[in-house]
């Protein structure tokens, strides 16, 4: 069964951060910044801390796809051997997951918005996004 998504209506008069990012930022880790990481539930929590009603939350970066000594210093250089086949493969896959699956409780209050590298294998981004939109 395909997950509800929250509609227009159901928005009208909400509180609404338009810029939040769920997972985690391996490059951000290895630098030492914060923060680092972060989850759907967790956001929840601050969400209700502050009086926000929805999140606009995208995924961290695709630093799974590129050579992680490389991005350290800035430069997006694709990874011998990636841990993801392609640019946002596992992090746009575990953002709709988190929302969607592991936390439906919760899926009222988030919008996901999925992330692309245009610079990067974008015919297998295309392809995997299709997926995702056919599963959520």
């Amino acid at each position: 069964m395909k997950p509800r998504r929250l509609q227009a209506n159901e928005l009208r008069g909400r509180i609404i951060d338009i810029h939040s990012h769920a997972g985690v930022s391996v490059k951000m880790y290895a630098c030492q910044e914060y923060p680092y990481a972060a989850t759907i539930e967790g956001i929840y929590y601050r969400q209700t801390a502050y009086g926000v009603d929805v999140n606009v939350v995208f995924p961290f970066t695709a630093d799974l796809f590129f050579d992680l000594g490389q991005l350290m210093g800035g430069q997006c250089v694709p990874a011998r051997r990636p841990i993801s086949p392609f640019p946002y493969a596992v992090e746009n896959e575990l953002l709709l997951r988190e929302v969607y699956d592991f936390c439906p409780e919760y899926r009222a209050r988030f919008l996901p918005f999925v992330s692309v590298d245009p610079g990067h294998k974008v015919k297998d981004q295309l392809k995997k996004l299709r997926k995702l939109v056919a599963r959520y």
